[in-house]
């Protein structure tokens, strides 16, 4: 959980702000950084051959204070609050890599983001997302 603003008329900045925000915060599409978020994150990772990883996550979104607004994942304002609708929305990833050996691995990655109320009735949100990524490494 991480503090909002409660009180936009006053001074104080009570939204919490990382120093150095990392890119990706939450998730392969983080479309939402950790300023006034209450986040629930939960994952599970299997083995289901001897070089196959499987690992899914789910991420549901809140707004910690309906005063304040969304924030970007570089900690910059994103929207600002125009309703008292807390719920943001839900994403799901699925990560499937194979690593072939101890040099070359692939990792396919889908991950789809709900919009929830809050985004649902924001004009410059209009579509949830999806994403697809295939990627190869090579380690020499």
């Amino acid at each position: 959980m991480s503090s909002g603003d409660h009180n936009l008329q006053d001074s104080t900045l009570n939204t919490f702000s990382p120093i150095y925000p990392k890119a990706i915060y939450y998730g392969f599409i983080d479309n939402v950084g950790s300023a006034n978020i209450f986040l629930i994150h939960g994952k599970i990772e299997v083995e289901p051959a001897k070089k196959v990883k499987l690992t899914t996550g789910y991420y549901t979104f809140w707004r910690q204070s309906t005063v304040d607004g969304l924030y970007a994942s570089n900690g910059s304002f994103l929207i600002a609050s125009s309703s008292n609708l807390r719920r943001v929305g839900s994403m799901i990833d699925i990560v499937v890599l194979y690593a072939c050996n101890s040099h070359f691995s692939l990792r396919s990655i889908v991950t789809y983001y709900k919009r929830g109320p809050f985004l649902k009735q924001e004009p410059s949100t209009p579509h949830d997302i999806r994403y697809l990524g295939i990627t190869a490494t090579l380690r020499l």
